[in-house]
C-alpha cells in the first residue's frame, strides 16, 4: 500500500536528505536549520498551513541550536586560550579583595617610615634574632634581638626597632639563638590590598610596594 504524503513533508524529507549529504555526521548547523525552516514555509499547503504551535516549537529549537552552537564555539576557543580565560576569571575574583586586608607568607617587609610596621613570626618559640637584608645585594643591614618568642604566631612591631633604615623593601629572616635546640621560623606580612597586577610570575596582589601571589595568601579579612 502506497503512503500518501503532503508537499510539506516531501520537501522536508528531501531537504533533510540533502542536509545529511552535506554533513556526513548528520549534525544540523544553525544556518542549515534556518534554510530547512524557510523551505517548509515556502512549500506548505495553503489549504493546510503548518500549525502555529509547531512553528513556535521549531523556532524554539532553532534558538536552542544557535545557543548550543555558540556555546560549543566558546568551548572550542577555550581549548586554545584556556590560560587567558582562567587569568581573566582569577583577576576578577582577586579584584573583589581590593580594600581588604590579606595575610601572606613572605620574607619581604616594607618599611614606610611610620614606625608601625609589624611582622608575623611563627615557630615553636624561644630566643630569636631578626636579620634584615638589602634585597639587591643580600648583605645584612640590620640585626635585632626579638627576645623570647612564644610558641605559635607572634605579631611583632618592628618598625621602631628598624627606624634607622630608610623606607623601602627589605628581605628578612628570623633565626633561633637557643643553643639547646634547632627552631625554624617562618615570616608573614599583613596589609591592605590596593590592586591586582599581572607579572611574569602570574597575577599578584599589590600591598603597598609588595607584590603578593595568590598562593602566598593565608587569610583575607575586611579589616
Amino acid at each position: 500500500m502506497s503512503t500518501v504524503t503532503s508537499s510539506t513533508s516531501t520537501t522536508a524529507s528531501s531537504s533533510a536528505s540533502a542536509l545529511s549529504a552535506m554533513n556526513p555526521k548528520g549534525a544540523l548547523g544553525k544556518d542549515a536549520f534556518l534554510k530547512l525552516l524557510v523551505a517548509q514555509l515556502r512549500n506548505q499547503d495553503p489549504q493546510n498551513p503548518a500549525d502555529s504551535s509547531q512553528m513556535a516549537a521549531q523556532l524554539a529549537q532553532f534558538s536552542s541550536v544557535e545557543q548550543l552552537t555558540n556555546i560549543n564555539e566558546t568551548l572550542s576557543a577555550q581549548s586554545t586560550s584556556q590560560a587567558t580565560l582562567i587569568s581573566q576569571v582569577a583577576a576578577g575574583a582577586m579584584s573583589g579583595n581590593i580594600g581588604r586586608v590579606v595575610t601572606a607568607s613572605s620574607d619581604l617587609l616594607q618599611l614606610d617610615g611610620s614606625g608601625n610596621e609589624t611582622l608575623l613570626v611563627t615557630g615553636t618559640g624561644g630566643p630569636a634574632t631578626l636579620n634584615v637584608y638589602d634585597p639587591s645585594t643580600g648583605s645584612i643591614v640590620a640585626s635585632k634581638s626579638m627576645g623570647s618568642l612564644v610558641s605559635g604566631t607572634n605579631e611583632i612591631g618592628v618598625g621602631r626597632a628598624l627606624n634607622e633604615l630608610p623606607p623601602g623593601v627589605y628581605r628578612v629572616s628570623v633565626v633561633s639563638t637557643d643553643p639547646t635546640k634547632t627552631v625554624d621560623y617562618s615570616t608573614a606580612v599583613r596589609g591592605t590590598v590596593t590592586g591586582v597586577q599581572s607579572t611574569a610570575e602570574g597575577l599578584q596582589y599589590v600591598v603597598g610596594r609588595l607584590f603578593i601571589p595568590l598562593t602566598a595568601v593565608t587569610e583575607v579579612s575586611t579589616k
